[in-house]
Formats: C-alpha cells, structure tokens, sequence
C-alpha cells in the first residue's frame, strides 16, 4: 500500500503518514518530472546503439599471415579463447595482436554445431588459394 506524502517544513522533507520523516534530495539529484518514469524512478540508461561493444582493433591481420590464420582454426575442435590464444602465441612475433587476432576470427570463422568444428568460410579459404 503506498503512503501519502505530506510536506511538514520549508527544507523540503516528506512525512508519511504513519510518522515517518523521508529528506528532500540534494539538487544536483533532483530529476525534472520529464525524465521520471511512472513509479517515480528515473528511466534506465540505454548501453550502446545495438551495435558490437568490441572496439574495432587499430592493427589488422597481415594478409601474409591470413593462410597460417585459416590453416590453424578450420577444422579445430578448441574453444575459441584457447584457439586465439593458440594463433595470437603464433603469430605474435610477426606482428600480430591478440585484438586483431580476436576480430579477424569472429569475422572469418563460425562454429559448426553438428560436428563442433570451427569452419572459415569458403570465401576466405578461395581467396587465399586453400579452397
């Protein structure tokens, strides 16, 4: 049951009606009527604009490395943090980041659910020669 609100001073405090003294709220909190919703909460923020969280890496793969990439994740059966990290532990020393490494794979590879392999499309795979 909600409890009516009475103004008991000039400070801005509530008193409920069974006695209870509820303090005004600071004014760098108050919320215009306008952005409260009907309970009087204010309206939960929206995260993002529906697209990935993922930053997009500032280093790509080197084509150069594209074939050793595609040739280490088709047919894998290890999760994708372990075969990142297996390819980003192969490539590191000519200039591959672990970022990069990550957003290629999710762009390139998708786990098949029937035999739980990871599969990288035939595109990739024709353009590099392996198809």
């Amino acid at each position: 049951m909600r409890q009516r609100h009475k103004p008991t001073s000039s400070s801005g405090q509530t008193k409920t009606a069974d006695g209870f003294i509820i303090p005004a709220l600071p004014d760098r909190i108050k919320l215009d009527d306008a952005s409260t919703s009907a309970n009087g909460t204010a309206p939960a923020k929206k995260r993002g604009s529906g697209t990935s969280s993922q930053p997009v890496p500032k280093t790509t793969i080197p084509d150069s490395l594209l074939p050793e990439f595609v040739a280490m994740v088709h047919g894998s059966t290890s999760n994708r943090p372990v075969l990142v990290d297996e390819v980003y532990q192969a490539l590191k020393d000519r200039g591959a980041k672990k970022n990069a490494v990550e957003a290629k794979f999710k762009e390139i590879a998708v786990k098949d659910k029937g035999t739980k392999k990871w599969v990288v499309s035939e595109e990739v795979r024709k353009s590099i020669g392996l198809a």
